[in-house]
């Protein structure tokens, strides 16, 4: 559910930042898509940070927490490599 003060097409642009980053396969780009999907949260976090529902601030920082988990697998795999 989007803010009423925020179009949707804004609310959404996070999650599919997000969604590609975290769907790409391609080993070379995917440091780039999370840095990307990090900077549209951190985007969204900061619009709605009087104007949100509890359920997007959670989306958000679930998010997060995925896109770290998922950068530090890449980084452990770039020094394996």
């Amino acid at each position: 559910m989007s803010s009423p003060n925020f179009p949707p097409y804004r609310s959404d642009r996070w999650k599919a930042v997000y969604e590609g980053a975290i769907s790409e396969a391609q080993y070379s780009v995917r440091l780039d898509r999370i840095a990307d999907a990090r900077n549209a949260i951190f985007d969204r976090a900061e619009e709605i940070l009087t104007h949100s529902s509890s359920e997007e601030r959670r989306a958000l920082s679930n998010a997060l927490r995925t896109l770290r988990l998922l950068e530090d697998t890449e980084i452990c795999k770039r020094r394996a490599a």
